[in-house]
C-alpha cells in the first residue's frame, strides 16, 4: 500500500498470525495479503477432513465489532442449500417429486407463462426469468415477496428447462413455500426440525423471532465493503445491511441466513456422511438426489439473459449445487459440490477427498477480484490439506 491509504480498523491487530493454524501457511499468507490492501476486514473458516476439524478461527473487528467464530455473519447465496436440502428431505418422505409441476403444490407459480417449470427447474435454475437477479422487499411480508415470485415473467423465447437463469430469490422463494404447504408447518419451523437442530445448527438462522434477535443481536456482525480509505480520514465504511433488524430479522430462503461458518460446514458434513450425523442413510439419499447432475444445452448467442453478466449461468450445476470446478480451484475433484454467496462467502464439500470447506469474507468488494480471491483462498486451503486426505485434481 502506498502512504496515502490505509484499511479500516488498520489501527487494531487483526491476529491472523494467531488465528490461522500453523499448517496452513499458505492459507495465512493469503489472508494476511488481502486483509493488508484493505479487502476484508473480519474473517471467519472453518474446515474438516473425513469429518475431524482442521481449521475453527476467525478474527478481525467489523465496525467495531470484534468477528469471532462464533460470531453469526450474513451466508448470502450460500443460504440456498438449506431450502434445497428441506425439500430433498420431502422427496425422501415421499410427499413431492423433482418431476412434480410446481403449480401442483403452488397453483399461483403458473403466471406468466410459468405453468410448465417443475420442481427440479427451481433447484438447478432452469426457469429463464427476465429479471433473474431482482431482490426480495424486506418492507413487504412473506405473502407479497411470494405473489411477486409468482407474477416474475419468464423469456417465452426459450422454454422452460432450456436455459439456465440463476435466480437471487425467487426460485428459494417458491421452494420454502412448496415445503410449508406440504409439510403443514411454518418454512422455518420445518427447517429448524428437520435440518438444523438435528445437525447441531443451534446458531443458524433465517429469520429471527423478536426474542431470537435479541438473545443474538450481539453476536450478529454486519456485511461491510472492502476498500480503504485516507489516512486520518474520520470516514469508515458502512456496513453492507446497514444493521437494519428488519432485514435481518426477514425470512428470506434464498439470501438470509445467518450464522457462524461451522455450523454451514455442518450441513455439507451430513451430505458427505460424515461427523455426528443422525439417520445417516436418510442424508446419503440426500446427497443423492441434489446431487444428481442436470445438464443444459447451450442457449442461442442471441438470448439476452445469458449475456447480462451472470456467469454463474454458464457453470454446471447437479439438481441443487454448483458442480463446476472453476467456482472452486484447480484443484478441487470433479465430484465437488457447493454454493458461493455474493463472492464474499464459500462453502463446498469434495467427496474425493473428504474435505468441507466454509469461509466467509465478509466484505463486498469488486467484481474484478471478488471471485478471483475466492479461487484463491481455496487453493491455499486445498494445499495446505492434501496431505490429509490425499489432494489433487481428478
Amino acid at each position: 500500500m502506498n502512504g496515502t491509504s490505509e484499511p479500516l480498523d488498520a489501527v487494531l491487530d487483526p491476529g491472523i498470525a494467531a488465528a490461522v493454524p500453523e499448517r496452513l501457511a499458505k492459507t495465512r499468507q493469503f489472508l494476511e495479503k488481502d486483509f493488508a490492501e484493505g479487502l476484508h476486514h473480519g474473517f471467519q473458516l472453518y474446515a474438516s477432513v473425513h469429518g475431524s476439524p482442521v481449521a475453527d478461527f476467525a478474527y478481525g473487528r467489523v465496525l467495531g465489532n470484534k468477528v469471532t467464530a462464533n460470531s453469526l455473519l450474513h451466508w448470502l447465496c450460500a443460504t440456498k442449500p438449506l431450502t434445497s436440502v428441506a425439500i430433498a428431505l420431502l422427496v425422501d418422505d415421499g410427499a413431492i417429486a423433482l418431476s412434480d409441476p410446481v403449480t401442483r403444490h403452488v397453483p399461483e407459480f403458473g403466471a406468466a407463462g410459468k405453468e410448465g417449470a417443475r420442481i427440479g427447474d427451481l433447484l438447478s435454475h432452469t426457469v429463464p426469468y427476465r429479471d433473474g437477479s431482482s431482490q426480495f422487499v424486506p418492507s413487504l411480508d412473506w405473502r407479497e415477496n411470494l405473489r411477486a415470485a409468482c407474477l416474475a415473467e419468464i423469456d417465452d423465447s426459450v422454454g422452460v428447462g432450456a436455459v439456465r437463469t440463476y435466480s437471487t430469490w425467487i426460485n428459494a422463494q417458491v421452494l420454502a413455500e412448496i415445503i410449508a404447504r406440504t409439510s403443514g408447518q411454518d418454512y422455518r419451523d420445518f427447517l429448524r426440525t428437520r435440518v438444523l437442530d438435528p445437525l447441531g445448527m443451534a446458531r443458524t438462522f433465517v429469520g429471527m423471532t423478536p426474542d431470537e434477535y435479541s438473545l443474538v443481536e450481539s453476536d450478529l456482525v454486519a456485511m461491510t465493503y472492502g476498500g480503504t480509505r485516507k489516512a486520518g480520514s474520520s470516514t469508515s465504511h458502512d456496513g453492507f445491511v446497514a444493521g437494519d433488524p428488519r432485514l435481518r430479522a426477514a425470512c428470506i430462503p434464498g439470501i438470509g441466513g445467518m450464522g457462524p461458518m461451522r455450523d454451514l460446514a455442518k450441513l455439507y458434513e451430513a451430505l458427505l456422511g460424515c461427523g455426528d450425523v443422525p439417520d445417516r442413510a436418510v442424508w446419503a439419499r440426500v446427497s443423492d438426489i441434489l446431487r444428481q447432475q442436470h445438464p443444459i444445452p447451450e442457449p442461442s448467442e442471441d438470448w439476452d439473459n445469458w449475456a447480462s453478466g451472470w456467469s454463474i449461468n454458464s457453470m454446471t450445476w447437479s439438481r441443487g449445487f454448483v458442480t463446476d470446478r472453476d467456482m472452486y480451484c484447480p484443484q478441487a475433484s470433479r465430484q465437488v459440490f457447493g454454493q458461493p454467496g455474493e463472492r464474499t462467502v464459500m462453502a463446498l464439500a469434495d467427496p474425493a477427498i473428504g474435505l468441507v470447506l466454509t469461509f466467509s469474507f465478509n466484505s463486498y468488494v469488486s467484481s474484478a477480484v471478488a471471485g478471483f480471491r475466492l479461487n484463491l483462498l481455496c487453493q491455499a486451503v486445498y494445499e495446505d490439506t492434501a496431505d490429509l486426505g490425499g489432494g489433487g485434481s481428478r
